[in-house]
């Protein structure tokens, strides 16, 4: 404002540049922990062990099934399945995790 800019310009071209890096970072980690916490979706999401497309009905998560299949103790197969999901799981929240980082660090404003 003191530059004698209109206010949509010193928002385009000063505050969204300024700020567009934590909002990234904000969003990839958000992302990351949403997908690292979603053990309650074992107790509320009611479950299905098909792919559904309909928002309405009841639908599969990736916790919901490494649930299932750690509960059959008895097949060696499905105790596989279940370590590979979570395995699947860990190495996502990691990657988002990196990624959030690398983009905060990337973007950071350098102060000298």
């Amino acid at each position: 404002m003191a530059l004698a800019m209109p206010r949509w310009r010193a928002i385009v071209a000063v505050y969204i540049p300024t700020v567009a890096s934590g909002i990234v970072t904000g969003i990839v980690l958000a992302v990351s922990r949403a997908v690292g916490e979603t053990a309650p979706l074992l107790f509320t999401s009611l479950g299905s062990n098909f792919v559904v497309t309909d928002l309405n009905q009841p639908m599969s998560a990736l916790p919901l099934y490494m649930f299932q299949n750690a509960l059959n103790i008895g097949f060696p197969a499905a105790r596989e399945r279940a370590w590979a999901a979570a395995l699947t799981l860990v190495a996502i929240v990691l990657i988002f995790n990196v990624l959030g980082r690398w983009l905060a660090g990337r973007t950071q404003l350098k102060v000298r």
